[in-house]
């Protein structure tokens, strides 16, 4: 194996030597296309990230042929080689190339995590002698310009394949950055460092997307925008509610009597699986999943389609309301599960919005990214009870409750002298509401909250309304005769 990778390495040098050439006679131009790394990819099948790193190559060692020349003999490797054309900066090319031949003699032992230190600790010191020549000659003193790039590219697998280098100061700043939105792992979750860093880049794009206001500015508030043929949103449903055989579907189809023949026949068509793939705006592919986190009321915007012609902006029609966030952030200050700040959140609706559930504070919760995302991705259900508390269903059935803060029910209550008389429970119907002069009885009060109970649950549309109507009337007259 190390005699394959040394010829390989030979190999690869006389490439890259060609295409150092290549670079040095700007034959790309004459070809038709506009730099080396457009022919990388259009010629020679590249990514975009590769022809990047590789035109970036070509171009030093058209200025480094010595370079070129020891990687090909094999003095120095390739990885050496590529650390020198990516941490010499372009106002050092030339100088770099001045005392080439000792610099390869000084290379050749050294090991690659030593190259870096030795190449990076030769850019300060080129740094301090361009300012000392500056000074020197009169000139004014210029401060080297920080040396950053990112690319950030399409793999063929469509993956976004990240890669870049920051300068010390801007360096410090992109690490905290990353250490601030990195969050711990939840009970039961193991993620590798490289996971919680991807996981902390994500959050910190996501909170710029969510709090880019309006400033004057010609800058515009982006969201993610998921391009869904409807076929697709409604097998995104099914995937999402476990609908994996005919039976399955006959049961889910049962158990919601509430939908139309419109929306049971996409259902329909939907189990056959051969909706077309979501996208982005930029045409790049997504998961279900993530037309799923769409369809569930998340941070993304949602645009279906029909036969490639748009149809509805999903989002509009179920997204929370500005007063209703801030009457919900007010309740929970931040995530209602992890505690997150109120810029990191986002609106969860307990009872999903595609099974029926209102968008109102009274079936909203505010969590942010992460919470919201696990909350769907594992399959958690909650729910929120009449005290307010919000409880969370783990797949294997533990529960973990939360209440808001100032809410917590472990801590007492001082008793407090007065003389006024406590106030009957709030009901959403005036029509039963009733002044009973022995409201204070406990048994009134109980036939009192269950009159409440009911009417709650009939006007959230349940499928037993007769019943309901029925037990209302009973209640009523049972609350009627106490009083």
């Amino acid at each position: 194996m190390v005699q394959a990778r040394e010829v390989l390495d030979a190999l690869t040098a006389k490439v890259v030597e060609a295409e150092a050439e290549y670079a040095r006679t700007q034959q790309a131009v004459l070809d038709g296309y506009p730099d080396t790394a457009a022919f990388l990819r259009h010629r020679c099948g590249m990514t975009v990230q590769a022809s990047r790193v590789h035109a970036k190559e070509a171009r030093r060692l058209a200025e480094w042929p010595e370079l070129g020349k020891a990687w090909r003999t094999g003095v120095v490797t390739g990885t050496q080689v590529s650390l020198a054309c990516r941490l010499v900066p372009d106002r050092h090319v030339a100088r770099f190339a001045a005392t080439l031949a000792d610099t390869i003699e000084i290379l050749a032992p050294l090991t690659a995590t030593q190259t870096s230190r030795v190449v990076s600790r030769w850019v300060d010191h080129a740094d301090d002698a361009a300012q000392r020549e500056a000074a020197e000659d009169g000139r004014p003193e210029a401060a080297p310009e920080p040396e950053r790039e990112l690319s950030a590219a399409r793999s063929l697998d469509h993956e976004l394949v990240v890669n870049g280098h920051f300068d010390a100061d801007t360096g410090s700043i992109v690490e905290q950055a990353l250490v601030a939105a990195t969050r711990p792992d939840a009970p039961g979750e193991t993620r590798s460092p490289a996971r919680r860093r991807a996981d902390a880049w994500v959050e910190i794009a996501r909170t710029y997307l969510e709090t880019l206001d309006d400033d004057g500015s010609n800058r515009r508030r982006e969201h993610l925008t998921v391009v869904a043929d409807v076929r697709t949103l409604f097998e995104a449903w099914l995937t999402g509610a476990g609908v994996r055989t005919a039976d399955d579907l006959a049961d889910f189809l049962a158990d919601h009597p509430h939908l139309g023949e419109l929306e049971r026949g996409l259902f329909t068509q939907a189990f056959d699986g051969d909706a077309p793939a979501a996208t982005t705006l930029a045409g790049a592919p997504v998961t279900g999943a993530l037309v799923a986190a769409a369809a569930s009321g998340g941070v993304l915007e949602l645009l279906l389609t029909a036969e490639g012609r748009p149809l509805h902006l999903g989002r509009s029609v179920r997204t929370f309301s500005a007063a209703q966030r801030k009457a919900l952030l007010a309740l929970w200050k931040g995530c209602a599960t992890c505690g997150a700040p109120p810029h990191l959140t986002h609106l969860h609706h307990v009872e999903p919005w595609d099974a029926g559930g209102c968008t109102d504070i009274a079936n909203g919760v505010p969590k942010c990214g992460f919470c919201h995302l696990d909350h769907h991705a594992k399959g958690w259900t909650d729910r929120i009870e009449p005290d307010g508390t919000y409880v969370l269903t783990l797949p294997d059935g533990t529960e973990r409750r939360y209440r808001p803060p100032g809410h917590d029910d472990q801590l007492p209550l001082l008793p407090v002298a007065t003389t006024s008389r406590p106030a009957l429970p709030l009901v959403r119907d005036r029509d039963v509401v009733h002044q009973w002069s022995a409201y204070d009885e406990p048994e009134v009060t109980d036939l009192h909250r269950e009159v409440v109970r009911a009417r709650l649950r009939l006007g959230d549309g349940h499928a037993d309304t007769e019943a309901l109507k029925q037990r209302l009337d009973e209640l009523i007259e049972k609350v009627e005769l106490a009083a």
